[in-house]
């Protein structure tokens, strides 16, 4: 079968061009072949996480919301692409079973390249955000996977770090007893504040992920919201209610002054629960991951959190490597 082909006016005779070779014959051909472009295919995934199990919780909702702002692919469109392109896909994922997984197809079969591990380990993340993953959120995982043609061994490393990084099927800090203390008496808890291993798990958490937000000197926008994302959804700070939140920063913040960053780092990081250390690690280095760059000063900062928090450093590659993946698209 012969090659369609154009002639254009301008050229001399002769010089022709493939309709393949003309940029807006891809455009075309996939508007014609029903695709979504690679920005919806990414949201589309990342949205089907959120409605799989029938349910839109608060954490992953949230979660979404977050990640459309940080995404690399979807934070630098405008604000009316990124309407527009939730429009689209929110109407193909309506909840009759057969119309949201004919969106997941189409969606895993407009991706390419780097887009694939980036669109899974999204969706990985989200499922994660509510620390519930019912059938339905583990079959999706599995079914994308394969329509991704992520290779097992890689599917498998992004689940297993990502759950590290959301604290998944790790033992949580049994809270001690309050004890019955005469009125007078309870001021002397705040003598043991300034001494280093005195700060609460929740508290060490807290401050080692506000660390990270100033490691690079400066208070990036993208990633203050990603911190706050953060307090609201991590397993360690999302079980105290709003009051007991608040005294954890209360707690926190005035160490944050740049002449106090060095002690409440080593405070933080004597106080941290071992189990807690590789959740920190990873949420530390997502933070820094949200603006797209990492600076000299923060990866000197996650050098010395790995050190101090005695995590092996092939652990760390380990995780820093498949954070790299959820960050790339």
């Amino acid at each position: 079968m012969s090659t369609l082909t154009t002639t254009e006016p301008s050229r001399p005779a002769g010089k022709t061009k493939t309709l393949e070779s003309q940029w807006w014959f891809g455009l075309w051909r996939t508007f014609k072949r029903g695709k979504f472009s690679s920005q919806e295919a990414l949201y589309a995934l990342m949205a089907a996480a959120v409605v799989i199990d029938g349910r839109r919780t608060p954490d992953e909702v949230a979660e979404l919301e977050a990640l459309v702002k940080r995404s690399k692919e979807l934070a630098k469109l405008k604000d009316e692409r990124v309407a527009k392109i939730r429009a689209k896909v929110d109407a193909e994922l309506v909840e009759a079973d057969f119309r949201i997984h004919k969106a997941i197809d189409k969606a895993c079969a407009s991706l390419s390249g780097t887009w694939k591990g980036a669109a899974y380990a999204h969706a990985v993340d989200l499922i994660f955000a509510d620390r519930v993953v019912p059938v339905a959120e583990q079959r999706f995982l599995v079914l994308i996977a394969e329509k991704l043609k992520i290779p097992v061994p890689e599917a498998g490393r992004i689940l297993d770090q990502l759950k590290i990084k959301n604290e998944q099927d790790l033992p949580m800090v049994a809270k001690a007893p309050a004890k019955e203390l005469p009125t007078q008496y309870e001021s002397l808890s705040d003598k043991f504040k300034d001494l280093v291993g005195a700060m609460s798990p929740e508290e060490a958490f807290f401050a080692l992920l506000a660390l990270a937000v100033y490691a690079d000197s400066k208070e990036v926008p993208q990633e203050t919201d990603e911190f706050r994302a953060l307090v609201l959804r991590t397993k360690t700070l999302s079980r105290l209610n709003d009051a007991d939140r608040a005294k954890v920063r209360d707690a926190v913040w005035p160490n944050l002054a740049p002449d106090k960053r060095e002690a409440l780092f080593e405070n933080a990081c004597t106080s941290l629960p071992p189990h807690l250390r590789m959740a920190v690690y990873a949420q530390a280095a997502d933070i820094m991951f949200v603006d797209q760059k990492v600076v000299r000063k923060e990866v000197l900062f996650l050098d010395k959190l790995q050190q101090r928090l005695e995590i092996a450093a092939s652990a760390a590659d380990e995780m820093v490597e498949v954070l790299k993946i959820k960050n790339a698209r």
